[in-house]
């Protein structure tokens, strides 16, 4: 029998307080994050969610917009689970699935350092990104394109919300047709002009591990840590050590443990 907790399915509330990240994340919400206790409480029961939050970052009180109730759930996992964590090291970022730019919001403030391309084929999606990344206008780039294991003109799937969306969601309830970009051709180019990415992170809906197994070795073994959503994936490379956290694959290059 499903039980609920306001919105939240009660169920999926007791295996997120099993978990340790979600203790460091309820402390980091009460450093980081201002009126913790509303967006705490409205966090548990899944009800109304705040259209703005104020972040504390290592360069500045950031203002992010949320745009629907799953945005919240990301951000804190994002800044507060720090489920992309950077080492001070960390200058050259890609974020694959770029959605309105949370992640992107959370690499961008750990340094002023840092430049991240972004990419993200919804337009509902990119309007909000750019809207978030105004602070941080020159040091972002972003393709306005899906990318996955080809390069062509594809359908993309998503659903009301815009975060759930991608080339192989054939259930979800609306599509459109989107650019595609293969994986090797945009990770080169970007190695070619930087020598390595610091942080490769894909979140895809469902084609990450394809996505991944798709790299060629010669890049793969120039980019210093990966991050993946709900990935499979147990052996990449000996060059890389796997961790877990929370939901998140982390392949780490042994030279930057």
């Amino acid at each position: 029998m499903k039980i609920d907790l306001g919105k939240r399915d009660l169920k999926s509330l007791f295996w997120i307080l099993r978990q340790k990240e979600s203790y460091r994340a309820i402390l980091n919400l009460f450093l980081k994050i201002e009126r913790p206790f509303s967006i705490l409480w409205n966090e548990i029961l899944g009800r109304r969610f705040h259209s703005t939050v104020f972040v504390r970052t290592p360069l500045m009180r950031l203002k992010v917009f949320l745009f629907d109730r799953v945005d919240l759930s990301t951000l804190l996992g994002i800044f507060c689970r720090e489920d992309y964590k950077l080492a001070s090291t960390d200058k050259i970022i890609v974020d694959i699935g770029s959605n309105i730019g949370i992640a992107s919001l959370y690499f961008l403030s750990r340094s002023n350092e840092t430049y991240v391309y972004c990419f993200e084929p919804l337009p509902r999606n990119i309007e909000k990104l750019k809207q978030n990344l105004t602070p941080f206008s020159g040091r972002y780039n972003l393709d306005e394109v899906a990318i996955s294991t080809q390069s062509g003109e594809f359908d993309f799937f998503f659903e009301k919300t815009g975060k759930f969306g991608g080339l192989n969601m054939n259930t979800a309830q609306q599509k459109i047709s989107v650019q595609s970009k293969e994986i090797n051709n945009i990770l080169g180019q970007i190695i070619d002009k930087h020598s390595e990415i610091d942080c490769l992170k894909i979140d895809v809906e469902g084609l990450e591990d394809k996505i991944l197994k798709h790299i060629d070795t010669n890049i793969l073994n120039r980019i210093k840590k990966i991050y993946l959503e709900n990935s499979g994936v147990m052996n990449l490379s000996p060059l890389f050590t796997r961790k877990w956290r929370y939901n998140v694959a982390q392949f780490i290059r042994h030279d930057c443990t």
